[in-house]
């Protein structure tokens, strides 16, 4: 039985490792076919200012199958976790192998705390496309960082939020997508949001602060990233 159950999981890794790679390959022939250098911008900026070892929880085909295809062409350590895929047992059991941490099977719930507690013990620097639950910025410490948000280990202390509107504005100009003109494939909208997102975010801090001139200013840096429409 237990050699049965061994042989059955591992099929299913390796039936999961194909499925990933067959995503990642897909994502790639995609953006080919658009004709359109939104989304491969996109992922390289996503992955720009994130150190080597990072693990990034992300969620939507964009970010998951391209970071899978993008990390496995540069080589990198980078790890991407498909926050999606992680109420599938054989997933977890994937990741936790991969990263080499121990996280308990509750079937199909999702606790991103002891994943997010699991790496951070491991020394590797986690980071998230959107907090995904609300809890989460009750435990952890957070700011926006480029694409992503930076999550930090409880009682760590963030940069001001100065700081990290200075440190983005670098960043966003060095970025290879710099707003939506000429980008009309089906990936549009998907991909210039959260460039603005961003800076809507940076905005609604200042909002906070009652600091009107930086939150004006976060508002005109992200304007160029919205919807003609908008």
């Amino acid at each position: 039985m237990a050699i049965h159950n061994w042989t059955h999981v591992r099929g299913r890794q390796i039936l999961c490792g194909v499925w990933c790679g067959l995503l990642a390959v897909t994502a790639v022939v995609h953006t080919k076919e658009l004709q359109d250098s939104a989304p491969a911008n996109y992922v390289a900026d996503l992955w720009h200012p994130l150190p080597d070892n990072a693990v990034l929880i992300a969620t939507g085909d964009h970010a998951t199958a391209g970071s899978w295809a993008y990390n496995a062409q540069r080589g990198s350590a980078g790890f991407t976790i498909a926050a999606d895929l992680l109420a599938h047992g054989w997933y977890r059991r994937q990741v936790n192998a991969s990263l080499g941490i121990e996280t308990v099977d509750r079937g199909a719930s999702v606790d991103l705390e002891e994943v997010i507690r699991a790496v951070q013990a491991t020394g590797r620097p986690v980071f998230m496309t959107s907090i995904l639950n609300p809890n989460l910025a009750r435990t952890f410490p957070s700011y926006p960082l480029g694409l992503t948000i930076a999550i930090l280990k409880p009682g760590e202390r963030p940069p001001s939020i100065m700081e990290v509107a200075a440190q983005n504005a670098t960043l966003f100009e060095a970025f290879g997508y710099q707003g939506p003109a000429g980008h009309t494939g089906p990936w549009a909208e998907t991909v210039r949001a959260p460039y603005a997102g961003t800076w809507a975010t940076l905005a609604g801090a200042f909002d906070q602060m009652g600091n009107v001139e930086a939150a004006t200013n976060a508002r005109l840096l992200g304007k160029k990233y919205e919807a003609p429409h908008e």
